[in-house]
């Protein structure tokens, strides 16, 4: 750009330099035209520096975001991936060949289960379903047909039951036969002297089991005094957590109470992840946990307590009052009763700190 400019300087005679003397025929408006190419090719060159530089600033935050997700699908696979200890994984579920059935199950949400590494998409009846589940959560021990009619066909008259329990009998095998591959004839469902059973020489893994090892690890960790040790295993049974006990399963009288127990210790899991955060500073954690502890229990106090300490700490002192009210509305309307004393205590504390500062209304 420069070259360009000295190329048409040098061969211009008739400009005039103030404070300089002038060229003869000069002419100012020459140089005030020279200068404006100057100036248009500078703005030119800017404009492209900051395009390129906009190119770069977009392309490290998609980096960073691609990163970040990358992560996210690591941890969500981590588990999945960790958790099969029964047979050795290898890298491409082509290349395997199992000896025997593996069964993966999870309960946590929606029910789904997969057969050497395969989803089982395609179930022959809702009640072959129904039946696998049962089995499935009782498969130490051998389950009569009386009890299978009872928990699938309540208050069913005996025979129509024992024809349901037949036809579910046969949609299941139907279903598991479609799946089983690589060479394994195993028997899945095994019946016995009017007993049915999950065969012993099937390996099974199920999401449950593994969460209530990661509770059981970290209460045994706490208790010894390893509190980051057993913080990560609470960490881990978080993770595994991903729904209620069979959601999709609500109304089943034998579901209920696995459920409320399994979701009685996750909200004791995540009490402990909230006070834990809170207590190493990390209030953005702390507030993530007590909000998921409000998804399952809206009327947890304790969670309540932990969102108003955690934005009085971060001085956003609106969503303190904020919390309190919702805690105060919410326990009026659900049980008829008023915040404790631990949290009124806690709003008073607050309305301390806020006492002449010019907050927003929180009606």
């Amino acid at each position: 750009m420069m070259d360009s400019i000295k190329g048409q300087m040098k061969h211009r005679t008739d400009i005039v330099v103030p404070g300089k003397g002038s060229f003869p025929e000069a002419d100012w408006a020459a140089t005030v035209q020279i200068l404006r190419l100057a100036q248009g090719k500078y703005s030119s060159a800017k404009k492209q520096l900051e395009g390129l530089y906009r190119s770069f600033e977009e392309s490290e935050l998609w980096a960073d975001h691609r990163l970040k997700d990358i992560i996210e699908e690591y941890e969500a696979t981590r588990y999945s991936a960790s958790s099969i200890s029964q047979s050795a994984v290898k890298t491409s579920t082509s290349d395997m060949v199992p000896t025997r059935p593996l069964l993966s199950v999870y309960c946590m949400g929606n029910f789904h289960m997969l057969i050497n590494y395969e989803k089982v998409d395609k179930w022959h009846s809702q009640k072959a379903r129904s039946m696998m589940k049962y089995l499935l959560t009782r498969r130490k021990k051998a389950i009569c047909r009386d009890e299978l009619i009872e928990a699938l066909w309540p208050n069913c008259d005996a025979e129509v039951g024992r024809n349901n329990l037949k036809a579910a009998v046969y949609s299941l095998r139907q279903t598991l036969s479609t799946c089983i591959t690589n060479g394994c004839d195993t028997q899945i469902i095994l019946f016995h002297e009017g007993q049915y059973s999950i065969s012993p020489e099937v390996d099974v893994f199920i999401d449950t089991d593994e969460f209530e090892h990661c509770w059981q690890a970290g209460r045994r960790l706490e208790r010894d005094g390893k509190q980051q040790e057993a913080i990560q295993q609470y960490m881990l049974a978080e993770e595994i957590y991903k729904g209620d006990y069979f959601e999709d399963d609500p109304y089943s009288e034998w579901t209920l109470l696995q459920r409320e127990a399994l979701k009685d210790n996750y909200l004791a899991i995540l009490s402990k992840l909230a006070a834990y955060s809170f207590d190493k500073g990390d209030y953005e954690n702390c507030s993530h946990y007590s909000q998921l502890l409000l998804q399952k229990d809206i009327c947890h106090e304790e969670a309540y307590r932990w969102l108003i300490k955690c934005n009085i700490a971060l001085e956003q002192y609106n969503r303190a009052h904020r919390w309190f009210k919702v805690c105060s509305d919410v326990l009026r309307k659900e049980l008829d009763i008023t915040p404790d004393q631990k949290t009124v205590d806690l709003y008073y504390h607050l309305v301390q700190i806020t006492k002449g500062k010019n907050l927003f209304s929180i009606s």
